[in-house]
């Protein structure tokens, strides 16, 4: 018994290990609690490449990461301009992504926005729901990147047939 206490009191003594994270680190000369207390933005995020063709995306996805850092510059525009917003982005998808599965992605994406934008609105920030509604969104931004992915793997593997 005495044992398992020892190498659990040896165990809370040790540094953690630093993780590999393949997104590109927040480059900011602010200290998080600045950001939290300021609702500051970063615009420095590296953008996935599976993005590098639809330019319209790109400030969206920089809206919703900074939704991790609690900045909620996404949820303080006017409807009418997430309104325009999602529609250039149907406007403006790349061919290449065009596809049934990628559309609907960014629909859950768009009616997250909208839900949050809501609960934002009515001073829900603290409620469960909200964090609830902030994590899906997130998720879901990471789902349509992994099916952008998914779609990019599938396109180089078709096999085109001599005639």
């Amino acid at each position: 018994m005495s044992l398992s206490v020892l190498l659990g009191f040896l165990s809370c003594n040790q540094m953690p290990q630093k993780v590999d994270n393949p997104e590109a680190p927040i480059k900011s000369s602010m200290s998080l609690e600045e950001v939290l207390e300021n609702n500051a933005t970063f615009s420095n995020y590296s953008i996935p490449p599976e993005f590098s063709d639809w330019l319209k995306y790109h400030d969206l996805y920089i809206d919703i990461k900074n939704l991790e850092n609690n900045a909620f510059n996404l949820l303080d525009k006017p409807i009418e301009d997430l309104d325009q917003l999602f529609l250039e982005l149907k406007k403006t998808i790349p061919n290449l992504l065009n596809e049934i599965s990628i559309l609907s992605r960014l629909k859950v994406i768009e009616t997250l926005t909208y839900k949050l934008r809501e609960s934002y609105s009515l001073g829900l920030t603290d409620s469960k729901e909200f964090t609830l509604t902030k994590t899906e969104l997130l998720q879901a931004q990471t789902n349509l990147i992994f099916q952008i992915n998914k779609t990019f793997e599938k396109k180089k593997q078709q096999i085109t047939k001599p005639n």
